[in-house]
């Protein structure tokens, strides 16, 4: 899967650093104490406003041989997905092809764990090929404790490659104590900030052109304690003053009414439209010259204008007014933070509310012509429109939702009150989007029973309705109400425009109107309809292209026609990588894999399944664990127990992590299927649902672990009377359940489980009845998984029923596999972990004694009673019982004494 491009839109201006001041004085004492210290992972620069802490670090990477990267950080980015892209896009200015597993990760609906994300970065930062500097400036923004978390992980374990620099105007809410203590941190803090006298006449003279004496350079630097800002905000006042520098330094108070005092002073020797601009940009956090002109320029005001917005900005390039480029094409600029902080004051003392409102909405009118909708809906919001915000939303949520940027609409969402949103048809469908990504199909009905109460008139909104049916068509296959969800799907197809724009709801309606297709038994069907829309599509390429060839593949699968399935895959990879679609690429995966296992190419599977593993976070949750337990089983089956182990444990705390019950319930079915097949009977099923949790088959789709059916697995395995037949029972409903819905894909498992299930209950012939159709149903698509993960037992089954049979070619195949699986065992027994090696090879019976049985029968053979080979094997009585039953069955004998003759006949023990 392709991880090139960072997932949400970003603001790229915030990425560039900003240049140094061309007052700027030198100071070579900091710069020196900054690359001294460099090799220390941590530099905290932490002043109040106005101290130059953005231009000293500005300065150090200017001077430094290491490349250099920044983030100008603001109240926003207290977002942990939306701070990390930052993060990520500012290392990948210096290395471009860097952190791609991390972006990856960025992309997943529900981000992992601070602890995955710290560790990922790490990683990946240590792999880099030369150190470099990141500045996150403006730290002081961020109280966001995910964030933080983030942060305080990365800074425990440090790497060599990052010397990270935190400027801000408070100490962050980080370690840095223990950070100190460890010595790993630089700190520079107000008062090696602050200007020394000889620095203020440097500054001075330079602003000024003009020497300044030693005793006026003091007693300036006294007055603003060396606050850089009090000085230039000082110079500019005198600009348009007739006083000298020495009179100024006489007038002003003390550094607490220098700000207020200069600012009055600044805007009093200005002409009314550089006080007008001034005021009014100061809602502005970053300004171009169209938007100056949109805000405040001629024909918005009476009277002749004698500025417009360029020559706005070059007036204050030109008088140094705080004023920082935030691109390279110095398109787009911001001011300093406490300048702009110092306007807003004053804006609000001379402008009304509700004039301070009308330049909002004017901005915001701006912003959204241009296309920049999170700035767009921010001033909206300002403004006080939220109608306003609303509409902004509602016209660009389609185009965010056909770029798989269903995350930025969850984030625009989160913005508008409830109340509004639960009015607004459109935004309750936009959240439907968030509903829908995540699979959570209550809030879904909730949506659409509010929805539907709104849309009662219809009238010029067959829009919405239509895509309103198609969430109704999603929430009907779900809950098992087949020809809802296909007669939902015709009335959307209908209803929703051919335009663009409604490209997603028109591809995932084709998705579902095909699997209830299938469904009810329209397997051609479905496929035919699918390939005539594929071929009039231009280029057969597109979001629409690819969810229908997706849904072929689901088709195909479901219907038990794997290569079919793996064939449409494969188109699907090609088509969602033509199309840059790298969530619908995982899907090809997926498919590709779960065919592979199916049909028992575990060496093709085994790759898959470990990539789409470590993408974890990025798939959707069901298809991560059904990987999970995909390779968890595929390295069981190649006999690397230890790793399916290892597999099963990273399962068990991924589920953990999503927080989610039925999640965590599938992780331990998992484990559980994995036991068996180790040999480990877990006769303590707390885990496995009640008897009236029978979900819809629609529930099992193509997931590669059904609790459900992993339950029959374990009572078919305990082999008791009283769990063989409740084994049967639940296998009968499961068969009905799935063959309703014309899933091939599970009937065939249940199918050979329910042989098992009947073979032991000593119902022979009966059993091979039905694993003749399981074999029938499996053949046609190349079926080999579901009758060797059973073990022995139905290899012997299969064996009788090949005698009883004509030449076949697939039973040979499948017998085939269980050669070649025991002949794959040996190099594994010096595991200690491994699963017991097969005893079953030399044993003369055509179905041989189970490890855990030759155990027993061994026992048998030294007198032990029932109760004493429980006690010896640390097993149940039951269990013990059992064991006896089928080494009786697989003896021909009827008694323990028979048995024990038997064995030493064969000379079994002696091979074992």
């Amino acid at each position: 899967m392709e991880a090139d491009t960072i997932p949400s839109p970003i603001i790229r201006t915030k990425l560039n650093r900003p240049p140094v001041p061309s007052d700027h004085v030198h100071r070579t004492r900091l710069l020196d104490e900054l690359e001294k210290r460099r090799e220390r992972p941590l530099t905290l620069i932490s002043a109040p406003a106005g101290y130059g802490k953005s231009t000293l670090a500005t300065c150090w990477l200017a001077a430094s041989d290491c490349p250099g990267a920044w983030v100008s950080l603001d109240e926003r980015d207290n977002d942990l997905r939306l701070f990390l892209t930052y993060f990520l896009e500012a290392i990948r200015s210096v290395f471009p092809a860097a952190m791609q597993e991390t972006v990856a990760l960025l992309k997943a609906g529900n981000l992992p764990p601070v602890s995955v994300l710290a560790a990922s970065l790490l990683n990946e930062l240590e792999g880099l090929e030369q150190a470099f500097i990141l500045v996150l400036d403006d730290f002081h923004q961020i109280h966001e404790q995910s964030v933080l978390d983030l942060l305080t992980e990365m800074l425990r374990y440090p790497t060599e490659s990052m010397h990270l620099v935190l400027a801000g105007r408070r100490d962050p809410f980080l370690p840095i104590s223990s950070l100190r203590a460890r010595g790993l941190v630089t700190e520079i803090r107000v008062q090696d900030l602050r200007f020394t006298a000889e620095e203020t006449a440097a500054f001075l003279e330079g602003a000024l052109a003009d020497r300044v004496e030693e005793g006026t350079a003091v007693t300036w630097a006294e007055k603003t304690e060396g606050w850089v800002t009090g000085l230039r905000l000082a110079v500019l006042s005198l600009r348009h003053q007739a006083e000298t520098v020495t009179k100024m330094s006489e007038v002003m108070g003390s550094s607490l009414y220098v700000t207020e005092y200069f600012m009055e002073e600044v805007l009093a020797g200005q002409t009314a439209d550089i006080r007008r601009y001034l005021l009014r940009s100061s809602i502005l956090d970053r300004f171009c010259a169209p938007l100056f002109d949109a805000l405040c320029g001629s024909g918005m005001e009476p009277g002749p204008s004698e500025i417009d917005g360029q020559g706005f900005i070059s007036w204050l390039q030109e008088n140094n007014v705080f004023l920082i480029p935030v691109d390279q094409e110095e398109r787009w600029f911001r001011y300093h933070h406490l300048f702009q902080s110092l306007l807003r004051n004053q804006l609000e003392r001379l402008h009304s509310v509700g004039e301070i409102k009308e330049f909002h909405a004017r901005v915001s009118d701006w912003f959204a012509a241009d296309g920049l909708i999170d700035e767009a809906i921010h001033h909206a919001i300002e403004a006080g429109n939220v109608v306003g915000a609303v509409q902004i939303i509602e016209k660009n949520r389609y185009a965010a939702l056909n770029n798989d940027q269903w995350i930025t609409v969850e984030r625009w969402l989160a913005r508008i009150p409830d109340e509004v949103k639960h009015e607004q048809p459109a935004l309750l469908l936009a959240q439907g989007w968030v509903e829908y990504h995540r699979f959570r199909v209550n809030e879904m009905a909730q949506i659409l029973e509010r929805v539907d109460s709104l849309l009662q008139d219809a009238t010029g909104k067959q829009e919405l309705v239509g895509e309103s049916d198609f969430f109704k068509a999603w929430l009907s296959f779900w809950q098992g109400e087949v020809e809802s969800c296909l007669d939902l799907c015709r009335k959307a197809q209908e209803e929703v425009p051919k335009e663009p724009q409604y490209e997603l709801i028109r591809a995932d309606t084709e998705i579902y109107y095909a699997l209830g297709l299938q469904n009810t038994g329209k397997k051609e069907t479905a496929i035919r309809e699918l390939d005539e829309k594929i071929l009039s599509i231009p280029g057969q390429k597109g979001m629409l292209s690819a969810r229908m060839t997706g849904a072929q593949s689901f088709v195909y699968m479901l219907s038990g026609d794997l290569r079919q399935s793996i064939e449409a895959a494969m188109r699907l990879r090609k088509v969602s990588r033509t199309s840059e679609l790298a969530f619908t690429d995982t899907w090809a995966s997926y498919n590709e894999a779960c065919c592979a296992f199916h049909m028992y190419d575990l060496e093709r599977a085994l790759p898959l399944f470990t990539a789409l593993v470590k993408d974890k976070y990025i798939l959707h949750t069901r298809q991560a664990l059904s990987s999970f337990a995909g390779l968890a089983i595929t390295y069981q089956a190649l006999h690397r127990a230890n790793e399916a182990n290892e597999t099963t444990r990273e399962l068990l705390d991924f589920a953990h992590e999503t927080g989610d019950l039925e999640s965590q319930f599938i992780a331990q079915s998992s484990k559980t299927r994995i036991s068996l097949l180790q040999g480990v009977l877990e006769t303590d099923m707390d885990w496995v649902p009640p008897d009236n949790r029978t979900p819809h088959p629609s529930l099992f789709w193509i997931w590669l672990d059904i609790p459900e059916v992993t339950r029959c697995r374990a009572l078919v395995a305990i082999g008791s009377d009283e769990a063989l037949r409740e084994a049967s029972q639940g296998l009968d409903e499961l068969l009905e359940a799935t063959r309703a819905v014309h899933n091939t894909l599970h009937m065939i498992d249940i199918i050979a489980l329910q042989a098992l299930a009947l073979d032991k209950l000593s119902r022979v012939d009966q059993s091979l009845e039905v694993l003749e159709q399981a074999v029938e149903l499996a053949e046609p698509g190349g079926f080999i998984r579901p009758f060797v993960e059973p073990g022995r037992q139905m290899a012997g089954l299969l064996s009788r029923l090949k005698n009883e049979k004509e030449d076949s070619v697939f039973l040979d195949k499948i017998l085939a596999a269980f050669r070649e699986d025991e002949e794959s065992v040996g190099p594994e027994a010096s595991d200690p972990q491994a699963a017991p090696p097969s005893p079953t090879k030399a044993q003369p019976l055509i179905e041989p004694l189970t490890f855990r049985e030759l155990e027993t029968l061994e026992l048998l053979t030294q007198g032990l009673y029932n109760k004493e080979i429980a006690d010896k094997l640390s097993i149940s009585l039951e269990t013990v019982k059992t064991h006896l039953k089928n080494i009786y069955q697989k003896l021909g004998v009827r008694n323990r004494q028979q048995a024990v003759h038997r064995a030493r006949t064969l000379d079994i023990l002696t091979r074992h």
